[in-house]
């Protein structure tokens, strides 16, 4: 089974625990002579409110970083995101182009991508609208998880169009990893997030996807695990990380369906927490949820088959659906017995996101929602 690249940077980044992954927020101090993190220069400035003084302070300091052995992965992974929060897409992806072009790994995931397909079992199926498919389908499940790209505010956007089609259908409850739990009262009160209250949430479509939750009527829960104490098992590097699935899963019942046994609940997941997996000491936040409460939820999958910079980060079935289909808007594909095409037992749905067209240097999925 061919690994996707996302898949392969969530590993990396839980094996050396990078500050990009929450719960594991222990970020190395500059040793002597080397540049600082840069994840305390872009939290300095965004707790200031204030975008464009790190990304200028980054830029200039570009050469260090990357002549830093220490930090130049971290310097182009943050690049990438700080530009994503001020809407720079193009610089975005060519930050993380550079990025992924420094981890080994993924460079042998794209010698398995470059072949290009010419038939796929998906020919039988009939590309379907997904926002109309989610929303047709959505009064039969009680939890719905939905996962994102963190360097990707499409998937965000898309989650943001889904709110008030979902809210119809009886769903009251929004559950996003990236809050933090101190502030989750006063946000539900105030009716919009701040700085104080999440991680990625600094990214302006996150925010506008939580205010708009809230505006629409959800109660918005974090369910993040705030403080992992933990020491990895000498037999097991990623016991720590399991037991932080486990801990979302467990969150996610304390803080909603312990108090409301029929809850129907949205929830929107970093990269591959959503994924219905189980290995060898090691299972996804989506699998303990179901082990706990014994509910299945519906999970969608949004992150592997969207557009990349680079055609090689891209899987031959994106690559293959998005020429021959020409998609017009965000896809699923239905059988004609109304199944959804999902490509093995990770995730129960695959969306399929079109290439981006810009107007003014804009993509126009900006024009939507919010």
């Amino acid at each position: 089974m061919k690994i996707h690249i996302y898949t392969i940077i969530f590993l990396i980044l839980i094996n050396f625990s990078s500050p990009t992954v929450k719960g594991q927020t222990q970020v190395p101090s500059a040793s002597p002579g080397d540049v600082p993190p840069p994840y305390q220069i872009l939290k300095k400035g965004i707790a200031e409110n204030n975008y464009l003084a790190p990304l200028l302070e980054l830029r200039e300091r570009e050469a260090e970083y990357l002549a830093s052995r220490r930090r130049k992965g971290q310097y182009l992974d943050y690049m990438a995101l700080i530009n994503s929060y001020v809407g720079d897409y193009a610089a975005l992806y060519e930050y993380e182009e550079k990025f992924l072009e420094s981890l080994e790994p993924v460079n042998r995931t794209r010698a398995s991508f470059a072949k290009e397909i010419t038939s796929s079992p998906i020919d039988p199926y009939q590309p379907r609208a997904a926002l109309a498919a989610i929303a047709s389908m959505a009064d039969g499940q009680q939890v719905i998880m939905i996962n994102e790209e963190h360097r990707t505010p499409l998937h965000r956007a898309f989650t943001l169009r889904l709110l008030p089609l979902l809210y119809a259908g009886g769903f009251r409850y929004f559950a996003a990893e990236t809050l933090n739990k101190s502030d989750a009262a006063e946000l539900n009160r105030r009716g919009y997030p701040t700085q104080k209250s999440g991680t990625y949430s600094a990214d302006p479509v996150y925010g506008d996807l939580i205010r708009t939750a809230l505006k629409v009527g959800f109660k918005v829960v974090p369910y993040d695990v705030d403080d992992l104490n933990c020491t990895p098992q000498p037999d097991n590097p990623l016991s720590c990380q399991d037991e932080r699935e486990r801990g979302q899963a467990q969150n996610l019942y304390d803080r909603i369906l312990k108090q409301d046994p029929q809850a129907k609940i949205l929830v929107h997941a970093g990269r591959d927490h959503n994924a219905e997996t189980q290995e060898e000491g090691f299972s996804m936040m989506a699998w303990h949820f179901r082990d706990i409460t014994k509910i299945n939820p519906f999970t969608i999958d949004q992150m592997h088959l969207s557009e990349r910079r680079n055609p090689a980060d891209e899987e031959p079935l994106y690559r293959y659906v998005t020429g021959k289909w020409k998609l017009p808007e965000t896809t699923v594909f239905q059988s004609a017995d109304r199944d959804f095409w999902k490509a093995g037992t990770n995730h129960d749905l695959k969306v399929f996101h079109p290439r981006a067209r810009y107007e003014n240097n804009r993509p126009t999925w900006q024009h939507r929602g919010g």
